[in-house]
C-alpha cells in the first residue's frame, strides 16, 4: 500500500472500501457477543467495566476506535492506540467460577496475545459476514486483501504479529476452530452482559432491533448458547432484508450509504486538503 495521506489507509485500500459502508456498523453486536463468549474476556468486562450502568459504552467505543483507525490521520490513529492501551492495561484478574475448560482462579489479562487476537478476530469476521449479507459479495482475493490491510490496524490495537494468522485462509481456519474447538463457552457472565445491553430502558429495545442482523448472522450454536430466540420467520426476514439492501446499495446517490468519517476524508482528498489535517 502506497501512503498518499496521513493515517493507516487510503481510499484505494480494501479495508477502506469495506469499512466506509454504513451497513457494516451492523456488525457491532455480532462481534461483541462473539468476544464475550470467551470466559476470560467476559470476566474482564464484568470486573473492570460498568456494563450494568453503561451497557452501550463498550460497543460504541469499539466502533468509534475502528472508524478512527480506518479513516483518521496519524494524530487520530495515535490517540486511538493510546486510548486502547490505557483501557486494557489495568484489566487483569481471576475467574470467580469455573466455566468450561477454564477453572475458578485462572488468571486473565487483557494483554494476553491470544485474547487480543480473539477480540480483533470477532471484528474482522463480523465485518466480512455483515458486508456480504447486506452490501454485496466478496471474492476470495478481496477477502485476502482486506485481511492483509487489517494487520496494520491489529498492530495499532496491540495484537502481536507473531499470533496473527498469515493469510485470510489461515485466519478463517483459526476462527472456525475457535467456534467449534471448545475455547468459547457462553456462561452466566456473558449472558448477563448481553442482557444488560438488551434490557436497557428504551435504548435496549432500539439496540435489540438494530442488532437483529448481527444476532441472525451469529453461528447457530452461539445464538442458542446465549438463549436468543431465532425462528424460521426471523431467518426468512433476515434473508429478505439482505436481498433488499444489496439491491438498493447499487442505486444512487452513493453518499447516503457512506460512513460520515470516510465521506469527509474522501471529499478532503478530492479537493486537495492538506493530508496532515485529515482525521
Amino acid at each position: 500500500m502506497q501512503r498518499t495521506r496521513s493515517g493507516l489507509y487510503t481510499p484505494d485500500d480494501m479495508l477502506w472500501k469495506i469499512h466506509r459502508e454504513n451497513l457494516v456498523m451492523l456488525a457491532g453486536a455480532r462481534a461483541l457477543l462473539l468476544e464475550l463468549a470467551h470466559p476470560m474476556i467476559a470476566a474482564g468486562v464484568a470486573q473492570h467495566s460498568e456494563f450494568k450502568r453503561k451497557p452501550l459504552h463498550r460497543l460504541f467505543s469499539t466502533l468509534r476506535v475502528m472508524q478512527r483507525l480506518s479513516f483518521g490521520g496519524d494524530a487520530a490513529v495515535k490517540r486511538s492506540a493510546r486510548h486502547v492501551y490505557a483501557c486494557h492495561e489495568p484489566v487483569h484478574g481471576e475467574l470467580e467460577s469455573t466455566n468450561g475448560q477454564y477453572e475458578a482462579g485462572s488468571h486473565y489479562s487483557a494483554n494476553d496475545p491470544a485474547l487480543r487476537l480473539w477480540v480483533f478476530a470477532t471484528l474482522i469476521d463480523s465485518v466480512l459476514v455483515t458486508y456480504e449479507h447486506f452490501v454485496g459479495p466478496l471474492t476470495l482475493a478481496e477477502r485476502e486483501a482486506y485481511y492483509a490491510d487489517s494487520k496494520l490496524m491489529a498492530r495499532m490495537l496491540g495484537v502481536k504479529a507473531a499470533v496473527m494468522p498469515d493469510t485470510y485462509t489461515d485466519f478463517d481456519k483459526y476462527f472456525q476452530e475457535m467456534i467449534t474447538g471448545g475455547s468459547l463457552v457462553v456462561g452466566e457472565i456473558a449472558r448477563a452482559v448481553a442482557g444488560a445491553l438488551f434490557s436497557y430502558p428504551v435504548l435496549g429495545i432500539l439496540l435489540q432491533t438494530a442488532s437483529f442482523g448481527g444476532i441472525g448472522l451469529l453461528p447457530n450454536s452461539m445464538r442458542e448458547a446465549y438463549g436468543l430466540h431465532w425462528s424460521k420467520w426471523d431467518e426468512a426476514w433476515l434473508r429478505r432484508v439482505g436481498s433488499l439492501t444489496r439491491s438498493l446499495r447499487r442505486l444512487p446517490p452513493d453518499f447516503i450509504w457512506i460512513q460520515p468519517d470516510a465521506l469527509v476524508a474522501e471529499v478532503r482528498l478530492k479537493v486537495g486538503f492538506p493530508a496532515q489535517s485529515i482525521g
